[in-house]
């Protein structure tokens, strides 16, 4: 039931409102851990580590589901970013 609910919610978040149409958007609102991997990098193995010794990037957890909201993941770089004098 939960897991039904957060797929409807997360579909809703593809979605953009375009004048009076509804268009998909470029980039999804929520990843999953394979997701994160393709696009930032992080390999899945370092994520479950994260989690487990909860390293400062939020997730979702929904029954088995892990999701990442891509504004976390992007403030979570740039929290960690190294200024190089």
């Amino acid at each position: 039931m939960f897991l039904a609910i957060f797929n409807k919610m997360v579909q809703y978040c593809y979605l953009t409102l375009k004048g009076n149409k509804m268009e998909a958007s470029t980039q999804k609102e929520w990843s999953n851990p394979r997701e994160v991997q393709e696009e930032f990098g992080f390999s899945t193995s370092t994520l479950a580590k994260w989690r487990m010794n909860n390293l400062n990037l939020p997730f979702s957890k929904i029954g088995k589901y892990i999701r990442y909201k891509r504004s976390d993941i992007e403030a979570f770089i740039e929290s960690n970013k190294v200024e190089v004098a």
